[in-house]
């Protein structure tokens, strides 16, 4: 739900503020997916076509202590045959010219190039996050020699930002060997084959992150996607009962204007010190 969410409302503010015709398409990951319906249901606009994929094959040969990361990864490239069938009949009955995937949907690219479809990338984290993804490849590198971040003795440079611990590092990149890790390094080294990145958060924001995306499209190392920032997308939309009956949004309502500083944790919830 934490990429639902937001792809959902970039959905619907290409709809509502630019006109755009989208269809919203959901892979099926043998989970209960009542709750997904029902978010979807309360809160698309009903001229936004949502498209569920049957299920994958079975994912049995997933290993038994994969991160969920991994599971979702893994059952997103088993879906893509599926895909495949799904953008054939919306080329023939719509004006059909991009295809958006989640940071995980890179599979999906080839698939796109078939249609001659523009294909781009949509990150739901802020714009630090998005440098240390497109920097994981050659910080993987710069890691050999280390079983773990948390071994690097310096500080680790990512391009725009602030210098910080390997401790400090998303649990999934804590460990080089895992399969989590891995498939991360095999999507990031895809983010270059994408016509562009959409990222929600804005340049006022994280000016440092966004002139280095900028800088690098320039150093003649390669391809670079621009970088878009469309930010800030939030949940401007209540998914169940009423805003008004929330002790602490009343709260935050009756502070002075400019008071109060609102920080997204995202599904963790939680920062390092």
């Amino acid at each position: 739900m934490g990429h639902l969410i937001p792809l959902t409302e970039f959905a619907t503010r290409l709809v509502l503020t630019h006109n755009f015709s989208v269809t919203f398409i959901i892979p099926n990951f043998r989970f209960p997916i009542k709750s997904q319906e029902s978010f979807l249901d309360s809160s698309m606009p009903k001229t936004i076509q949502v498209l569920y994929l049957p299920p994958p094959p079975p994912l049995a040969d997933v290993p038994s202590d994969a991160n969920p990361s991994f599971f979702v990864a893994t059952a997103m490239t088993r879906a893509v045959p599926a895909l495949r069938d799904s953008l054939k009949l919306l080329t023939e009955s719509t004006g059909l010219v991009a295809l958006v995937v989640d940071v995980a949907g890179t599979d999906a690219f080839e698939v796109a190039r078939e249609f001659n479809l523009l294909r781009y990338i949509f990150v739901p984290l802020c714009a630090m996050s998005l440098s240390l993804l497109l920097h994981l490849p050659k910080l993987n590198e710069e890691a050999q020699g280390y079983s773990d971040y948390k071994d690097i003795p310096d500080p680790i440079k990512i391009p725009g930002c602030l210098p910080i611990r390997g401790t400090q590092l998303v649990d999934v990149m804590q460990n080089r060997n895992t399969h989590t890790y891995k498939l991360f390094i095999y999507h990031t080294k895809r983010f270059n084959l994408a016509d562009g990145i959409i990222v929600n958060s804005f340049l006022d924001l994280e000016p440092g992150a966004f002139n280095a995306f900028v800088d690098e499209e320039d150093d003649g190392s390669g391809k670079k996607p621009p970088v878009y920032p469309i930010g800030p997308v939030l949940q401007t939309r209540p998914t169940s009962g009423n805003d008004d009956d929330v002790e602490c949004l009343r709260w935050l309502d009756e502070q002075p204007r400019g008071s109060v500083l609102f920080a997204s944790f995202g599904s963790s919830g939680t920062l390092s010190q």
